[in-house]
C-alpha cells in the first residue's frame, strides 16, 4: 500500500529508473542486491525492535540473534516467542535499506521451526518511510506464515510495486507461547534460475537380497521460472555411478518433478548407503542454498510379514556432563520433524533429572556399554568410557535408519485412548489398547508406560547452566509390567497416575511401548510404541462440590475481574488455562466471597478451580478485552 503517495510520481519515478537501467545495459536476471548467511553474526547495519517479554533462555532475551545450531546450513538468526509469562511475541529484525532498482526482484528467505508442537510462524513487513518506528511499516504484510514446518521452506514476494524506492523490510516473529523460529539465506534478488532442491530419494523401503530396484527422487523448483531440466547422479557405498540428464519438463514454482534412473540395482544382504545429487543445466543459475543432495540408508534383508504400522522409540541418555547430547539433540529433532512415525524419549541415569526409569533401563544395558542412542533397542550411536564411539552418527544417516525402521511393519499393535488430566490434583488417567500377531507369551512381552516432559528449561539444576535446555526428558514410570496374553492376543491396561510438582503438566506426555523382557539384553527389542498428545483440562476422580454447596461466579464474560460467592467458606482459588496450566493461585482464609482480578489475562476461556470445606467445584470463565 502507498497511500502516501501519488500515483504519477511514483510512475515517472519508474519509468526513470527503467530507462537508466536499460542505458546501462544491466542484466537484471543475475542480479543480488542483498543475501545474508548469518555466518558473521547478525549484521551491524540491521535493526531490532523487542517486546517487553522476558525469554526463558537469557540467549533469547533480545529479539533475534545468531543459533550456530540450526541452519541452512548453520548458522541461523532465530527469535523466541517462549516467555516466563506466556504472551506474544512482537520481535522485529530489520534489513539495511536497498533501493529496488528494477523489475524481477523479489525478498526471499528461508524459515522453519523448531519443535512440531509448538511451531512458530512470521509476518514479514515493508516500509518506503523509515525504519525508527514499527508504524512506519506497512499494515499489510508481505509475507505471512502462522505456523512454519521444522524443515526449512522458500519463502518470498515480488518487490515489483517498489521499483524506484529505497525500502526497509522486517522479518516479526509473532508467535505465542510456542519456542523458536529459524531464518537463513535472507535475499534480495533475482529469483529467475535461482533455485532447484533435492526433497526426496525414491527407493523402496527395504528389498530382498538380489532383487532389482531402480534409484529416482523427487526435486522441487524454488525458482520464479519454469524448471526445464536437471541432471541427477549418486553413489551407492561410495561408488559413483552416473545417473542422467532429464530434459523437455516443465515444472513451476513450488511445484515437484519425480525422477527415476533406467539402471538396474542389484545388492547384497545389510545396510547400503545411498547419496543423490542434483545439478541445474543452465550455467547462469544460482544456486543459494546448498540443498542439492540427500543420503538415505536402504535395508536389504528377508521379506517379513506386515501387520501393524511401527512407531519407532528412539531413546537417549544423556547427562549434564554429556558433551555429545547437543549435537545429537539437533540431529534427533531434524528427523523428527519430517518422521510421524518416530517417539523420542530421553532418560537422565546420572543427573539432577534422573529418576526410576532412567536408573532402571541403564542398570538393565549395563552402564559400561551404555546406549547413548537406541532405535528400538538396537544401539544406534555409543558412548564407552569418556570417549564417545561414533557409529552411523551422520545427520543423513540417521534419518535413513529412522524412516527405514518406522517403515517395517510391527507385529504388535498398541495404542493410547481416553487420557484425561485434572490441573488440580495432577491426575492422570489413561487406557492402552492392542492386540498381537505373534505368541506373546514366548516373547516375553513388557508394557511400560512413561511420563515425557518436552521443552524443559534446567534453570539453576546444579551442574547444568541456568540456561541449559533438555527435551522429551523421561519424568517417571507410570506402567511397568509383564503383559499377560488374552486368548484372541489383545489387551487392554488401565494407567493411574499423578504428575510430579516439578513437571510443567501442559508441556507433559505420555509415551507407552511394548519391549521383549529377555534376559539377553542384545535381544530387548521394542516391538512398538505410542505417544499421545499433550495433556488438556478435563476434570475426573474429584468430588465436584457443587452438588454440596451453591456457588455463583459474575460477571461472566469478565473484563478485568470477577466475584465468586459461595455458601460454603472459600479456602482457596486457582485459574487454569485450557490446556490444564495454572495461571494463579488465592489464598481466601475462608471467605464466603472472593474477588480475582484478570486483567493482566488475554482473551480467553478459562477453568477456575474452587476449594471449600465441601469438596471442589470447577467453572469457566470468560475473560473479553
Amino acid at each position: 500500500m502507498h497511500s502516501t503517495k501519488s500515483y504519477i510520481p511514483r510512475i515517472m519515478k519508474q519509468f526513470l529508473v527503467l530507462i537508466t537501467l536499460l542505458l546501462a545495459g544491466f542484466a537484471c536476471n543475475a542480479q543480488v542486491l542483498l543475501f545474508e548467511t548469518f555466518n558473521d553474526g547478525i549484521p551491524s547495519e540491521w535493526k531490532m525492535f523487542n517486546d517487553e517479554n522476558t525469554a526463558h533462555h537469557s540467549v533469547y532475551r533480545d529479539a533475534w540473534t545468531t543459533n550456530t545450531q540450526y541452519g541452512c546450513p548453520a548458522p541461523s538468526a532465530a527469535s523466541t516467542s517462549w516467555f516466563l509469562v506466556a504472551n506474544p511475541a512482537d520481535r522485529w529484525l530489520i534489513l539495511q535499506p536497498v533501493l529496488i532498482n528494477s523489475t524481477g526482484l523479489s525478498f526471499a528467505m528461508e524459515a522453519r521451526c523448531l519443535e512440531r508442537s509448538y511451531p512458530d510462524g512470521f509476518e514479514v513487513r515493508i516500509s518506503t518511510r523509515g525504519d525508527s518506528l514499527r508504524t512506519l511499516f506497512e499494515d499489510t504484510p508481505l509475507l505471512q506464515q502462522y505456523h512454519c514446518d521444522t524443515t526449512f521452506h522458500t519463502y518470498y514476494a515480488s518487490l515489483d510495486d517498489y521499483v524506484g524506492d529505497t525500502v526497509w523490510i522486517a522479518i516479526v516473529q509473532n508467535s505465542d507461547d510456542m519456542n523458536l523460529l529459524l531464518v537463513d539465506n535472507v535475499r534480495i534478488c533475482n529469483l529467475n534460475g535461482e533455485e532447484l532442491e533435492l526433497t526426496q530419494i525414491n527407493v523402496p523401503t527395504f528389498v530382498q537380497p538380489d532383487s532389482v530396484f531402480h534409484i529416482g527422487g523427487r526435486v522441487t523448483n524454488r525458482s520464479q521460472l519454469p524448471l526445464t531440466g536437471f541432471s541427477f547422479s549418486y553413489t551407492i557405498d561410495g561408488t559413483p555411478y552416473p545417473g542422467m540428464t532429464v530434459s523437455g519438463i516443465n515444472v513451476v514454482n513450488g511445484e515437484y518433478f519425480n525422477f527415476e534412473d533406467t539402471t538396474s540395482i542389484v545388492l547384497d544382504e545389510g545396510y547400503h548407503e545411498i547419496e543423490v545429487t542434483i545439478a541445474s543445466l543452465s550455467s547462469s543459475s544460482q544456486d543459494f542454498v546448498d540443498n542439492n543432495t540427500l543420503s538415505i540408508i536402504l535395508p536389504v534383508m528377508p521379506a517379513v510379514p506386515t501387520a501393524w504400522e511401527r512407531h519407532t522409540l528412539i531413546e537417549q541418555f544423556a547427562d549434564a556432563n554429556n558433551t555429545i547430547s547437543g549435537h545429537l539433540d539437533s540431529k534427533l529433532r531434524n528427523i523428527l520433524s519430517s518422521n510421524d512415525n518416530l517417539i523420542w524419549i530421553a532418560y537422565h541415569p546420572s543427573d539432577q533429572f534422573s529418576n526410576a526409569a532412567a536408573t532402571q533401563l541403564y542398570n538393565t544395558f549395563e552402564s559400561p556399554q551404555l546406549p547413548a542412542v537406541a532405535f528400538d533397542r538396537a544401539p544406534i550411536f555409543q558412548r564407552r568410557g569418556s570417549n564417545p564411539f561414533y557409529n552411523l552418527y551422520a545427520a543423513g544417516v540417521l534419518a535413513s535408519v529412522a524412516d527405514r525402521m518406522s517403515a517395517i511393519p510391527a507385529p504388535v499393535g498398541i495404542t493410547i485412548s481416553e487420557c484425561s488430566f485434572n490441573p488440580s490434583a495432577r491426575y492422570i488417567q489413561a487406557t492402552i489398547n492392542g492386540a498381537s500377531a505373534i505368541n506373546l507369551n514366548t516373547k516375553n512381552p513388557r508394557l511400560t508406560v512413561l511420563l515425557v516432559e518436552d521443552s524443559v528449561w534446567a534453570d539453576g539444576y546444579g551442574s547444568y547452566s541456568s540456561n541449559s535446555r533438555t527435551d522429551n526428558v523421561v519424568r517417571a514410570i507410570l506402567y511397568d509390567e509383564p503383559l499377560s496374553p488374552l486368548s484372541d492376543s489383545t489387551y487392554q491396561v488401565t494407567i493411574n497416575g499423578t504428575i510430579p510438582p516439578t513437571c510443567a503438566a501442559w508441556r507433559c506426555k505420555i509415551v507407552a511401548f511394548i519391549s521383549n523382557d529377555d534376559p539377553d539384553i542384545t535381544r530387548r527389542q521394542v516391538f512398538n510404541a505410542d505417544l499421545s498428545e499433550h495433556f488438556e483440562a478435563t476434570y475426573v476422580g474429584i468430588q465436584n462440590a457443587d452438588q454440596e454447596t451453591q456457588i455463583s461466579l459474575y460477571p461472566n464474560p469478565a473484563t478485568d475481574r470477577f466475584t465468586i460467592t459461595s455458601q460454603s467458606p472459600i479456602n482457596a482459588v486457582q485459574l487454569f488455562d485450557m490446556q490444564g496450566k495454572l495461571i494463579k493461585q488465592t489464598k481466601c482464609n475462608n471467605r464466603n466471597e472472593q474477588t480475582i482480578l484478570v486483567e493482566n489475562l488475554r482473551s480467553g476461556l478459562y477453568i477456575v478451580a474452587i476449594s471449600t470445606a465441601k469438596g471442589q467445584s470447577f467453572q469457566r470463565i470468560s475473560v473479553l478485552k
